[in-house]
């Protein structure tokens, strides 16, 4: 390709991350950066993933990328900060993924569902369902995924009363007729 920006950088790195080739992914965000192309929340996203796919170089990665997000300054970045958790999360590191989420200053419906679906994963039902409830207590409307994941996580601790209430919540919200 005669002519590379920004978009085609993005584009080639998420397909080597969707492909699972991580190591050509991390290549080209290299040469990006050594090329002078500056790298923007799409590429900082995919690296996130490309963190995954290298668990066993996770957290010199992960170490490597957050100083290139405060470097470029994407910090207070919603979006890569959510990104983060679920790195974190998806790598099984709820501590640091619990960090990371309440380091966010202004977390939105897709962070709050994040770490309710990583805590629902990692089997901690109780801890998914406090963060729900924080999510309401906040005033942040849930999507209809943190909802779904909630109940799930009622269903298997048998938390009757709270499956009630986020029901509730869902009918108050109208959760079904908006998405």
């Amino acid at each position: 390709m005669p002519q590379r920006d920004g978009g085609s950088w993005n584009a080639m790195i998420t397909a080597y991350v969707q492909c699972g080739c991580a190591d050509k992914a991390l290549g080209l965000f290299s040469r990006m950066n050594r090329l002078g192309v500056y790298a923007n929340e799409i590429t900082f996203a995919g690296g996130s993933r490309v963190c995954v796919l290298q668990f066993w170089r996770f957290f010199f990665c992960l170490g490597k990328f957050t100083h290139l997000l405060w470097k470029f300054g994407f910090s207070g970045n919603v979006i890569l900060e959510s990104s983060l958790v679920d790195v974190y999360g998806k790598c099984r590191v709820m501590s640091d993924a619990r960090r990371m989420f309440d380091e966010i200053r202004n977390p939105n419906a897709v962070s709050w569902n994040v770490i309710v679906r990583r805590y629902l994963e990692m089997g901690q039902e109780r801890e998914a369902l406090f963060m729900f409830f924080e999510m309401i207590r906040v005033n942040v409307k849930p999507l209809c995924f943190t909802v779904s994941n909630s109940l799930i996580a009622c269903s298997k601790i048998s938390a009757v009363k709270e499956g009630i209430q986020i029901h509730g919540v869902a009918i108050k919200t109208n959760i079904v007729e908006d998405e």
